[in-house]
């Protein structure tokens, strides 16, 4: 009894201490009820999950190791106004706006996770050199009529 009393106790301590850990898996990312919590029985080309650093993003390339490949990848990302579009198809991946596509650089980015901003006016990229053990970056870019520009730190 005592035992059961003290894992209770420790169990709701944490919940207390870190609520957003446990209410971050019932946010949505997309806007609808489409689910971004990838599952291990999903299949990882078409799965729109998380990014593993922030509940607002969402995985390019559903990876998370170095020299992990996800060759059949196929994402179409829309901003918020619904007006641009984050099209994947492998390591490419590409802006679409006012019926025209511009590449990115997001393809050479291991681990890469995006992020639009509410007014759709900007995005950001989180992205690791070498894997979960590497260097990791954040980029942010501002979306403009002729694609995307970084600007600097």
């Amino acid at each position: 009894m005592r035992i059961h009393c003290s894992l209770a106790l420790v169990l709701g301590c944490v919940s207390l201490l870190f609520p957003v850990t446990f209410s971050a898996q019932s946010n949505d990312t997309t806007g609808n009820k489409t689910s971004t919590d990838c599952e291990k029985n999903n299949d990882r080309r078409y799965a729109v999950c998380r990014g593993a650093w922030s509940t607002k993003t969402v995985a390019l390339f559903n990876t998370w190791s170095a020299l992990d490949l996800n060759p059949e990848r196929w994402l179409e990302l829309p901003s918020p106004d619904g007006n641009k579009i984050l099209q994947v198809r492998g390591a490419r991946v590409r802006l679409q706006l006012n019926g025209k596509r511009y590449w990115t650089p997001f393809g050479r980015m291991h681990d890469a996770e995006v992020g639009w901003a509410p007014d759709s006016t900007r995005l950001f990229v989180t992205w690791s050199e070498s894997g979960e053990l590497g260097a990791w970056h954040t980029q942010i870019f501002d979306v403009t009529e002729t694609g995307l520009v970084e600007i600097p730190e």
